[in-house]
Formats: structure tokens, C-alpha cells, sequence
């Protein structure tokens, strides 16, 4: 019988599949790189990105996948991870500059993520303003999302739904770079 109760408790742990900690590092993706390099933009410093008024405080902190969670790498928030994925990007394609007349700033607004079964779901967005020479020349909303099968096991779905959240972040800034309201905003 304690077999039984043990060998219950062993699968039900597999089948759940618990994982917790902290996403990667941001890393740029080369759509990002070619993004940045080849829409005629200008050096930009990257300013505060934060979470959207009115928005959850625990969205900025952690997401959750079925019996596991993520948070942001290095104590920070999501929405700073979102900066700080735009930093290491403009950063890699040589077009980061602290002292840039034009500031981009971020507010994350939606954070989203499930492993329904049989396809798993997550979204993220945020707004995005531009200011040059201390006026605002770009404000808008962009938004991310996508759709993954879902294993009925934990231990194989909750990593596959992180890693596919975690790569919205660099398809968010590959948006950005790319979108030419963007593009036109910060090169007048």
C-alpha cells in the first residue's frame, strides 16, 4: 500500500512537472540585430521601462505555468526585462548611446501565459514612447503573442511554455525596431 501511495505521489510529481526560477539573460535575436541596423536608426539610450499603471504588481514579478513559475533574471521586473532587452540589443548592433537626444521608454501592459492543452498561449505587450530633445515623438501600443502545442506532461510542457514566453521579449523589440511610425519618429 505505501508503494502504491509513493509510486502516486512519484507520477503525479512528473506528471506536473515543477520548475521555478529565473529567465535567462536577454539575448538578441538576429531579426533584432538586422532591425535595429537596417531601419536607419539613429543611437538611442534606453530609459525606464516599468509596469503600466493600474496593472498588478505580481505581473512584473512572476509568471506562472501550471505548477511552475519564472521570474525575471537578476531580481528585476519583467517590464525592466523588456528594457533591458531593447539595451542589449540597440547594444549589439552599435546603436546604444547613453547620451542620444532620443530616450525610449516602456510601459508592460499585458503578460500572459497558459498551457491549456492540446495548445498553450502566451502574450506580451507594452507601450512604447520615444522622446527627443525632451519631447514626446512616439507613443504606441505593440503587442506579441503566440500559440505552442502543450504536452499533457509538466515536466516536458512547463519549460516549452517559458522558453516560448521568453522569446516574446525579443519578438516585442523586433516590433519596435521594425515598425516604421517608429522608425520616422526617431529619425526627423
Amino acid at each position: 500500500m505505501r508503494f502504491a501511495a509513493f509510486a502516486v505521489l512519484a507520477l503525479s510529481a512528473v506528471l506536473a512537472g515543477c520548475a521555478t526560477g529565473p529567465l535567462e539573460s536577454p539575448q538578441p535575436t538576429l531579426a533584432d540585430l538586422q532591425a535595429a541596423r537596417n531601419g536607419g536608426i539613429p543611437p538611442l539610450n534606453v530609459g525606464e521601462f516599468k509596469l503600466a499603471p493600474g496593472k498588478p504588481q505580481s505581473m512584473d514579478r512572476v509568471i506562472v505555468a501550471r505548477a511552475g513559475t519564472a521570474s525575471p533574471p537578476e531580481g528585476k521586473s519583467f517590464a525592466k526585462y523588456l528594457g533591458s532587452t531593447l539595451e542589449a540589443t540597440l547594444k549589439a548592433a552599435g546603436k546604444l548611446d547613453p547620451n542620444s537626444p532620443v530616450t525610449v521608454q516602456g510601459l508592460l501592459g499585458q503578460s500572459e501565459l497558459n498551457t491549456n492543452m492540446p495548445h498553450g498561449h502566451a502574450a506580451l505587450g507594452a507601450t512604447f514612447i520615444a522622446v527627443k530633445n525632451g519631447q514626446e515623438v512616439y507613443h504606441k501600443d505593440l503587442s506579441v503573442d503566440s500559440s505552442f502545442d502543450s504536452a499533457f506532461i509538466g515536466a516536458i510542457a512547463i519549460p516549452a511554455a517559458f522558453n516560448e514566453y521568453a522569446a516574446l521579449y525579443a519578438r516585442l523589440v523586433d516590433k519596435l525596431l521594425g515598425d516604421p511610425d517608429f522608425q520616422a519618429a526617431v529619425t526627423r
